[in-house]
């Protein structure tokens, strides 16, 4: 997948960029909002991976590393590697996504 993040599903964030465009910019044509709908997704998913690898920290970034890069690895792999590294995706996700969806709509897009 090409928006693929370590926490959440791509049709989670979607549907989340979907409803910020059409709250942010309800008369966008299809093209312009598809186009834009790319770009969030793709800097949502990117914030999102940046605070889960800064939250497990340099002591388990090479386990995530050699994990990632199994072609063995499934769900259940993933989670216990951040259940025992202590990391709550499902927290760090959903405070990703309300930061994103707050500057979205005061400034349009992206948090740089």
């Amino acid at each position: 997948m090409e928006h693929e993040t370590l926490a959440a599903d791509y049709e989670q964030i979607a549907t989340f960029i979907d409803a910020l465009i059409n709250q942010k910019y309800p008369d966008t044509p299809a093209t312009e909002h598809q186009a834009a709908r790319d770009a969030a997704i793709r800097e949502l998913s990117g914030e999102i991976n940046n605070a889960v690898i800064e939250a497990i920290g340099d002591e388990h970034a090479a386990a995530l590393e050699q994990l990632l890069g199994s072609p063995a690895s499934d769900e259940t792999a993933y989670q216990a590697f951040f259940d025992n590294a202590g990391v709550d995706l499902r927290a760090i996700t959903e405070r990703v996504m309300v930061e994103y969806g707050k500057n979205f709509l005061a400034n349009g897009g992206s948090n740089e």
